[in-house]
Parts: C-alpha cells; structure tokens; sequence
C-alpha cells in the first residue's frame, strides 16, 4: 500500500495533462479516491484552475448523458474559425451537439499558443447524437478536406 507522502510524489511526478485528463474522467475504477484531491491541489499549485476544470468536465458528461443519448466524437476542430462554421451549420440543421474541451482553451496560462488549441487539455472536439452521425458527417465533410487552391494545375 503506498503511503500519501509516496502517492503524492508520485502524483507530483507525473505531466499536468496527465493530472488533468484523470480529473476530467474521475475513474474510480483506475484511480482510489485519495487521488483525486491530492491531483487538484497539485494542479493549483500549477495555476490550474481546478473548479474550472471539475465544472467544464462535468457540463461535458451532463451533455453527454442528456436524455440517455450516445453522444459520439465526429472530428477535431482546433481552428476556431473552422469550430464557428461547423456550430452553425449543426444548428442550422437541428443537430443536438456539444464541443468538448470547447471552455478549456483558455484555462492555462498559455493557452492556445502556437498550436491553435491547447496542448494540455486538446482541441475542440465535435460530438453529436449517434442517431445522426452519417447525416452530419456529410453535412460536415467540406470542414474535413483539404481546401485546394484555384488556378493551379496545367
């Protein structure tokens, strides 16, 4: 059995991501329950905002649970020009949908810096109502290739 001292500096050893991501999931198969507080005080340590991050992880598992739906991932979206398009073409269709990881861009210090999301916490992910997927992905599908500039070729 490992002690708190030996738990906590484990915890202390391990990535901020890796903190954050066993926060969000609050697996009490995968982690004992001391864990969890250990992890947030670690975090706020690090300038994590910690309640922040416990309400944005709960709004996404409400989301998800909403009306006992299967909510399932459809695409990455870190280019917020890319995320405003695809938000109001589901809306425009009546998709019910939530972007994951949408409010925690901005939750560290650094943010979005050089990536065009954050690298702690991951892009914006699309995710809609399983009984919609194929529509979507089609109503989706110009956001998912590559634009090809006009005037080239022969």
């Amino acid at each position: 059995m490992v002690d708190g001292d030996e738990l906590r500096s484990r915890l202390e050893a391990m990535a901020t991501a890796d903190l954050v991501e066993a926060l969000k999931r609050w697996d009490l198969n995968e982690w004992r329950p001391e864990v969890f507080p250990i992890a947030e005080s670690i975090l706020r340590a690090r300038g994590v905002d910690v309640a922040a991050l416990k309400a944005s992880a709960e709004r996404d598992r409400a989301a998800a649970r909403e009306d006992d739906r299967t909510f399932v991932r459809v695409m990455e979206l870190p280019d917020p020009g890319a995320l405003a398009i695809a938000k109001s073409l589901l809306q425009e269709a009546g998709v019910d949908f939530f972007i994951k990881n949408e409010e925690t861009q901005a939750l560290f210090g650094w943010g979005q810096l050089g990536t065009g999301y954050n690298v702690i916490t991951g892009p914006p992910v699309v995710m809609v109502d399983s009984s919609r997927l194929d529509e979507v992905r089609e109503l989706l599908a110009p956001l998912l290739k590559p634009v090809e500039p006009e005037g080239e070729g022969g």
